[in-house]
């Protein structure tokens, strides 16, 4: 995915934002947009860390999708809010113990999980790129388990 454009940070407060979506600390959040290929998404900054969460890659594998190449997602007009995960893949519920617990995700589950989650210090110009693809074996994980978050 090609992330273009500039960074223009606001306060915002969470009723403008992020309506039922997940509970933050602050109840201020500085916010960047960016532009896509598919449109423009709002990302939140904490300490220097542009943070963009849940940008789909692909439509949801449902029906004769599945196990076969992601389709890419349609574009969307406006600002998409790209502040909280996507729901995780559907998977097996498993007791959480506290020696796992940072790598389970409890999050809601379904077929429209396709999404990745960008942590980056700048959008300006050709940046390094790590990718982490969650292990699991088809019954557990997530790129929004807490200790992955960021």
């Amino acid at each position: 995915m090609c992330l273009t454009g500039t960074i223009r940070s606001q306060d915002l407060t969470l009723e403008e934002n992020i309506k039922d979506q997940m509970m933050v600390k602050s109840s201020v959040i500085p916010t960047s947009i960016i532009e896509t290929a598919n449109g423009k998404l709002e990302g939140h900054i904490t300490e220097g860390v542009l943070t963009f969460k849940g940008i789909p890659y692909g439509r949801a594998p449902t029906g004769i999708r599945r196990w076969r190449r992601a389709i890419p997602p349609d574009s969307w007009t406006g600002t998409r809010t790209a502040l909280t995960f996507c729901d995780r893949a559907p998977q097996i519920d498993r007791a959480r113990r506290s020696a796992n617990a940072w790598i389970r995700d409890p999050g809601p589950k379904s077929e429209n999980c396709l999404c990745l989650n960008i942590y980056t210090t700048s959008v300006e110009g050709t940046q390094p790129v790590m990718v982490y693809l969650h292990g699991g074996g088809f019954r557990y994980g997530s790129g929004a388990a807490a200790g992955l978050d960021g």
